[in-house]
């Protein structure tokens, strides 16, 4: 073997070595998703399916099921395919990652919108922060480009992204929804804290279930408000 054959087959060797750790996470995810959705698939279907489809059930849809579709989606790779196949399977990837991620961003949003009173403002900006993320993610889908390896890498991609316009789309897509996250937290702790201290004078305490769900309410504080 020349070294240049030698050189190319330990390159190779490495990606496909840092790649594999990838591969094995994203079918542990999947596994564990697909898992979970056949366990709550029994209430689903008379909830969700079996009634009428409504703007509520349509967005349980989409967080539900767009991510498990986009953590699918890379495991088609795990085989030869056409190069036509991977172009597709990338842009199929892209449309898909703006549905999964536009699901949890409206609905946080519609959180907010409901624990500030109909705040129409907080709403709007929580929107904003939300898909601020989605669209600098997608307008960076033109620097990537698909490869098509030989076996064991097959379907791969690339990107012409330098180190500063890495950055640059980091902090861009990062630093908005760390404030949303922060907003939403503000919002949630705002809204509960009557009931947290109603709670803590009758000596009860707050579960997640109810913090997250019920906005902090149980029965007994629900009688005392009313």
């Amino acid at each position: 073997m020349s070294p240049s054959n030698a050189a190319e087959s330990a390159r190779i060797l490495a990606l496909y070595e840092q790649l594999l750790p990838n591969t094995c996470c994203t079918i542990a995810a999947v596994s564990l998703l697909v898992y979970d959705a056949l366990l709550c698939l029994g209430r689903e279907i008379p909830l969700v399916w079996g009634s009428a489809k409504r703007v509520a059930s349509l967005l349980y849809i989409s967080i539900r099921y767009a991510y498990i579709i986009w953590m699918t989606l890379p495991l088609f790779t795990l085989y030869p395919i056409s190069d036509i196949r991977c172009t597709a399977t990338f842009w199929a990837l892209g449309i898909v990652a703006f549905l999964a991620c536009s699901g949890p961003a409206v609905f946080a949003s519609l959180r907010v919108y409901v624990l500030t009173g109909r705040n129409r403002l907080l709403c709007g900006v929580s929107l904003v922060l939300s898909f601020t993320p989605i669209i600098i993610n997608l307008n960076s889908l033109y620097l990537y480009y698909t490869v098509n390896y030989p076996p064991p890498l097959n379907c791969s991609y690339g990107t012409n992204e330098s180190a500063h316009l890495k950055l640059a789309l980091a902090l861009g897509s990062r630093v908005p929804q760390i404030v949303m996250d922060v907003l939403v937290m503000a919002v949630t702790w705002r809204a509960t804290y009557k009931s947290a201290r109603l709670l803590r004078a009758t000596r009860q305490s707050l579960s997640l279930h109810q913090v997250m769900l019920q906005n902090g309410s149980s029965p007994r504080v629900r009688t005392a408000v009313t």
